[in-house]
């Protein structure tokens, strides 16, 4: 019972490790001033992506609490890759 408890834990942990680097995607192509329809582009498919993941955690019941913070964090990929909000520059907050 421990074991199983364990390995769910582990794999829950993979794909929400997943799901995150596919989010990063296009928001590090927005933040190196990629031209705008290429971010929407890729954030386009990579809210497809990892909404599949996320689809298959709760299925395979390894996302319960956090599948309404990942489909959150899907939905602002994706309003920040279509423009519709505008993400803070780090290189503009760094420089001062």
């Amino acid at each position: 019972m421990a074991k199983e408890k364990k390995k769910s834990a582990f794999s829950a942990l993979k794909i929400i490790l997943v799901i995150f680097g596919i989010i990063l995607i296009p928001i590090v192509m927005d933040q190196m001033d990629f031209s705008e329809a290429n971010v929407a582009v890729a954030g386009r498919v990579c809210a497809i992506i990892a909404g599949g993941f996320t689809v298959y955690g709760i299925f395979t019941r390894l996302l319960k609490v956090f599948a309404v913070i990942v489909i959150s964090l899907i939905t602002l990929m994706v309003l920040v890759s279509e423009n519709i909000i505008e993400a803070p520059r780090l290189m503009e907050l760094i420089s001062g």
